[in-house]
């Protein structure tokens, strides 16, 4: 989190663009645990940062009833789920996502979950061009309230910022520049990865993220189903918590009776 006075007036200043919902005509897909190493990736998660499929902070409507958490507990924590990608830049022009801020954060209450965006600005046929796009909602919308969900709007005038300079973005890390304007002075640009980060420098900050939407499509965040199925092959040792089950008959027995018993 990159913060200054100066573009905290501004930001709040932008209050009256508001909050949009995840556009109703997007293609849905769930994302569970079962990604993680296939389609999704755990990206540059590292020190006591943290991941989880979770239903403790429920889920926006009409997105099931779990979400991704991501947990930074100290000033070098970093949390991040990314998938690659090869789209247009002009995929970015239905962006979204919701955040839960858990109540039990003592991190600055600027300090939320971002979408990131690895491009490369100047498109395949040109050497270089690597950047990461940033949306925080705060440059934008300002704070966020703790305790429930809200969807950002990260299209059109939402305010992004480049870890490089690039067209458009004179800056690196303090340009806050609306999305249209990155589009357009970047025609050639090309995306490599999206996701969702929760960065080094957001100390104690406990947070959720659902409906993530890019392209078309947007990824439900869900902790995976498990059934009798997974007790298999060894897995009511490998699928669960450990020593959930005591082996593969008390794991079936447990599903069988719809979760009721076990042990």
């Amino acid at each position: 989190m990159r913060l200054t006075s100066a573009f905290a007036a501004a930001a709040v200043a932008l209050l009256t663009l508001g909050m949009s919902a995840t556009p109703a005509t997007a293609a849905t897909t769930t994302v569970t645990e079962t990604a993680l190493g296939s389609t999704w990736s755990t990206g540059a998660t590292g020190g006591t940062g943290g991941l989880a499929f979770t239903t403790a902070f429920g889920a926006p409507a009409g997105l099931g009833t779990g979400a991704l958490q991501l947990s930074t507990p100290d000033f070098g924590a970093k949390a991040q789920l990314v998938t690659s990608a090869d789209l247009p830049l002009s995929a970015l022009q239905d962006a979204s996502f919701s955040t839960f801020r858990a109540a039990s954060s003592t991190a600055p209450d600027v300090q939320t979950p971002a979408i990131n965006v690895t491009i490369d600005h100047n498109g395949p046929t040109v050497d270089g061009g690597f950047a990461v796009l940033v949306f925080e909602p705060y440059y934008t919308y300002g704070t966020s309230p703790e305790g429930s969900w809200e969807t950002w709007s990260a299209k059109g005038q939402a305010k992004w910022w480049s870890t490089r300079a690039i067209p458009g973005v004179p800056t690196s890390f303090s340009s806050f520049v609306a999305l249209d304007d990155i589009i357009a002075a970047n025609p050639a640009a090309r995306i490599s990865s999206f996701g969702v980060n929760q960065g080094s420098g957001n100390p104690d900050l406990l947070a959720a993220v659902d409906g993530l939407t890019v392209g078309g499509t947007t990824y439900d965040f869900e902790p995976r189903v498990f059934t009798k199925v997974d007790c298999k092959d060894g897995g009511w040792a490998t699928n669960f918590p450990a020593d959930t089950f005591v082996n593969q008959g008390d794991c079936v027995s447990y599903y069988a009776s719809g979760g009721k018993t076990h042990g």
